[in-house]
């Protein structure tokens, strides 16, 4: 078994890192950091003493002052084996190198994969009509700028 409290600073590490991560401005439906809160609710607490069915209390706010789908003073931490907190310990460093960026520089895209031959402007174009959505800007294409995509491939 780990130390008391180990899930606990693991709960709250991700409750924090989940609670910074960015709001997709294009689907503000699908948020992600929510999902690691409640993926983290999920793996390191005890809710409703592992009844099927039963329904949560009332959800709160968390230490970080994150929406939570249970009132954070009636959770109930699990006890950890090692192995549970060394995989915990693993996410909780993936998510914080993706949110910081160290993880896209430690790992760079290769130029093939970022301008595959057969479509070398595709993320280029991509970029820009997720930019304009983002503004509100229409995205569809023209006919105009169809036939000219289909028949030279750019824009």
């Amino acid at each position: 078994m780990a130390k008391p409290g180990t899930a606990r600073a693991i709960y709250e590490s991700l409750s924090h890192i989940g609670s910074l991560w960015p709001k997709d401005p294009l689907r503000p439906e699908a948020n992600f950091g929510q999902s690691v809160i409640t993926a983290a609710e999920r793996a390191l607490t005890q809710q409703n003493q592992g009844q099927p069915g039963a329904a949560l209390p009332p959800g709160g706010m968390s230490s970080q002052g994150v929406k939570t789908r249970v009132d954070p003073k009636q959770l109930r931490y699990r006890e950890l084996v090692q192995e549970e907190v060394s995989v915990a310990t693993a996410a909780l460093s993936a998510l914080q190198q993706i949110r910081e960026g160290t993880a896209s520089q430690r790992y760079p895209v290769p130029v093939p994969v970022l301008r595959p031959a057969s479509n070398p402007e595709y993320y280029v174009r991509l970029a820009r009509m997720l930019d304009r959505a983002k503004k509100g800007e229409n995205v569809s294409l023209t006919m105009r700028e169809r036939l000219r995509l289909f028949f030279t491939g750019k824009l």
